[in-house]
């Protein structure tokens, strides 16, 4: 059922003139989840006093994905691994592959790794770069996350289907935007997971190398004590003893 105080929130910050990107991206950072966003936003944006939009349930797509990523770290859907650029600037414990992640959780050894990822969803891919790292804890394993960069790129195919739909190429080029300012809302955000036994990382990253961790939030905000509260699931979670951090909050 949609919220109807979030129903409302958007209407009246759009009646004030607020672009529907600007609300999209104030009520992400705040804790709302995209599914629960692009559900509301339906009803005040199909008002008369603003044009529809055909293609909603892709952007509800895209923004699940979106938030998911924020939680889990990533989905490994296709890891490319990316090389510091300087060889010789390796420091000891730096990986260049999840292999030699993979090795040091065994013993909580110092290791980290960069690496840049790609999710294809409905004709849509989203390039994920992101750092992690390995250290002994007081209490534990602990794996650090920081997502550095994230970027959405729409394909030919889905721009086509966009323009057939009836949007314009200024409209599609305004959605391209806002999936970015969304995507934003993820770089430099970090968190801390504590694993132990030490085999529970591992176990993580060797899903995440296969491609089938799973992982994700849902978060709800109070607009009018803007306190939110938010469930997390999945792997990441479930595995760990405790995670903490921005990511987390």
């Amino acid at each position: 059922m949609v919220n109807k105080k979030l129903v409302n929130y958007i209407r009246e910050n759009l009646d004030k003139g607020h672009s529907l990107g600007e609300i999209k991206s104030a009520l992400v950072d705040a804790g709302w989840s995209l599914s629960e966003i692009s559900e509301a936003v339906r009803l005040p944006y199909n008002s008369p006093e603003v044009r529809k939009r055909k293609i909603w349930w892709i952007v509800g797509a895209i923004g699940v994905f979106l938030l998911i990523s924020i939680v889990s770290g990533l989905l490994y859907l296709s890891g490319m691994f990316v090389e510091v650029e300087d060889l010789a600037e390796r420091h000891s414990g730096e990986c260049y592959d999840m292999d030699c992640l993979i090795s040091a959780a065994h013993d909580c050894s110092d290791a980290s790794l960069k690496y840049t990822s790609n999710l294809d969803l409905f004709w849509v891919q989203t390039i994920t770069t992101s750092f992690y790292e390995i250290e002994e804890g007081p209490i534990g394993c602990d794996f650090k996350i920081l997502t550095e960069e994230q970027t959405v790129e729409y394909s030919d195919e889905f721009v086509q289907k966009m323009l057939d739909s009836g949007l314009t190429q200024e409209e599609v080029d305004e959605q391209l935007q806002e999936s970015n300012d969304l995507a934003d809302l993820v770089e430099g955000k970090g968190g801390t997971c504590v694993f132990n036994p030490n085999e529970n990382l591992v176990t993580y990253l060797t899903k995440l190398k296969e491609g089938n961790v799973s992982g994700g939030s849902s978060c709800k905000l109070d607009i009018i004590s803007q306190e939110q509260d938010c469930t997390y699931t999945g792997d990441l979670i479930d595995l760990s003893v405790s995670c903490g951090g921005e990511l987390f909050n």
